[in-house]
């Protein structure tokens, strides 16, 4: 988030703005908005902006068909200073929340997002799968990109687990949170991968998951265990506590309640983050991993809890490890595995990487020690394509079957895959999976399925092929489900052991045989 332009001030050139806009522009009138009411709204120069520059602002905001700040404000924005306009910004967000919450009122979220700080964030996030729910899914996707807009690391970090949380169920709001978190990787010089790791917070902890909250009088100590959950010390560690003490001050109890709800929202968006990063097999080099995973306060609880697996230059695996709860890298045996001598590249292992022997092992290190892992991992369950069944190109495990449309399309949604064309009354032609982060997609064809149908009508999955990413147009009246002899159709040698698993398995449980 860049931080306000000293050399630009808010007051005055939102006065300049009223201004030039006249009169009309002076007053501005919403049942649910009265201007008076609202907290004062300063710039970086802490000039209080008047009522009626105030109201010309929102005038230009409300006549705007997007999300951003108005062209004709730009300039005046630069002297945000979000410190400043915090209060005003969510005083304004919990106005609209209060209202009928119309799509129209957009402007509300708009001028919050622009001026806000992390508590539109978290005034907002709690709405968007009751407004998905709803159906009301503009109304999330309005959030998702005023979220971006507050532009902070707590923000893009609820940014990236939207996107990856919503990108098939609810995809426009998905798609919205996408591109908002591409741009601002884009803006830094990033890849979104490498700005998912910048953004994962520390919340105060060290390195060790400790942090001390200290008042006039007195001190505690919290650690972040593996388990996910907060520890509660004196700090010279004399005694424990099961739950933070009902004597410490209101602000220490305040900043502890804070604390707890942003755990939440990280440990659901690490889960899915971390889970797509396996099935990619995605790899950092050891000094980032060390970094992200080792010494960081919420990176090494996922250490802790997952295998994973250094690799050389030439991709053979060297060592599979993790980290111990006293701060030790070491194997299933105890072993210590020396990160930095060994080089390479490290990354949470997907099973397929090892054999049946090194996946029972783990497995019983892991009992034994009683980790209980974030997703599954060592019992992620695998299907290895047999050498004969190389040259065949669709599965069948869902063909023949007749599930109701409300069970199917809730198993395909909760196992990631999206809907495909519509056709005509509303005929659903596929559904798809994107694993085009290894290039792939996969697609499952579907008759006897209509948008808005009786879910305990029944509808008929057939067979699922894979293509390459990207070679497949959808939307409505889009005809282009490759078929038949079709050349984009993939033989199941072409496709990578990783995309065909997890095919696989999905289909497995769609059928409900999971």
């Amino acid at each position: 988030m860049s931080g306000p332009d000293a050399g630009h001030s808010l007051a005055a050139e939102l006065e300049e703005h009223a201004d030039a806009a006249g009169a009309r522009a002076a007053k501005f009138d919403r049942d649910w908005l009265d201007l008076s009411t609202l907290p004062p709204l300063a710039g970086a120069d802490g000039g209080l902006v008047t009522r009626p520059a105030l109201a010309a602002a929102f005038h230009a905001f409300a006549a705007s068909k997007g999300m951003d700040v108005p062209e004709p404000l730009a300039r005046a924005f630069l002297g945000v200073d979000r410190a400043r306009s915090g209060d005003f910004a969510l005083a304004l967000v919990r106005r609209w929340l209060a209202s009928a919450q119309e799509a129209k009122d957009r402007f509300a979220l708009a001028f919050a997002g622009a001026v806000g700080d992390d508590r539109v964030v978290d005034a907002l996030l709690p709405r968007v799968q009751g407004w998905c729910d709803e159906r009301r899914h503009k109304l999330a996707e309005y959030a998702a990109l005023a979220i971006a807009a507050v532009g902070s690391d707590h923000a893009l970090l609820v940014l990236d687990g939207m996107r990856t949380r919503y990108r098939s169920k609810y995809k426009n709001v998905g798609a919205a949170a996408t591109a908002a978190f591409e741009l601002a990787a884009a803006n830094r010089g990033l890849t979104p991968d490498e700005l998912g790791d910048l953004v994962v917070p520390d919340l105060g902890f060290d390195a060790e998951g400790r942090r001390e909250f200290a008042w006039d009088g007195g001190a505690i100590a919290a650690e972040l265990g593996v388990d996910w959950k907060l520890h509660w010390h004196a700090p010279d560690g004399s005694k424990s506590w099961k739950s933070l003490p009902k004597t410490v001050p209101s602000e220490v109890a305040g900043d502890a309640k804070v604390i707890s709800k942003r755990l939440r929202e990280v440990w659901k968006s690490q889960v899915e983050r971390l889970e797509r990063a396996l099935v990619r097999r995605r790899r950092w080099d050891v000094a980032r991993f060390d970094e992200l995973f080792l010494q960081h306060p919420v990176g090494r609880v996922f250490a802790t809890r997952l295998v994973f697996g250094v690799h050389g230059e030439d991709g053979a695996m060297r060592a599979l490890a993790r980290r111990y709860p006293n701060g030790i890298v070491a194997d299933d045996e105890g072993r210590i595995v020396e990160l930095r001598e060994l080089g390479g590249s490290v990354g949470f292992v997907h099973p397929l990487e090892l054999d049946d022997e090194q996946i029972e092992r783990w497995r019983a290190h892991l009992a034994r020690t009683r980790t209980v892992q974030p997703f599954p991992q060592v019992e992620r369950r695998i299907e290895r394509l047999e050498p004969a069944h190389g040259n065949r190109r669709e599965l069948g495990q869902l063909a023949g079957r007749s599930p109701s449309a409300g069970t199917f399309r809730s198993r395909v949604e909760r196992r990631g895959w999206s809907r495909g064309s519509v056709a005509d009354a509303g005929g659903v032609l596929s559904y798809w999976k994107d694993f085009g982060d290894c290039g792939f997609e996969a697609i499952l064809e579907v008759d006897d399925h209509f948008v808005g149908q009786d879910p305990m009508d029944t509808v008929s999955p057939g067979v699922v092929r894979f293509v390459r990413a990207g070679t497949v147009e959808r939307g409505s009246y889009v005809y282009d489900d490759p078929k038949g002899d079709d050349p984009r159709i993939l033989t199941f040698s072409e496709v990578p052991p990783v995309v065909y698993s997890e095919t696989v398995c999905d289909l497995v449980a769609i059928a409900g045989e999971a």
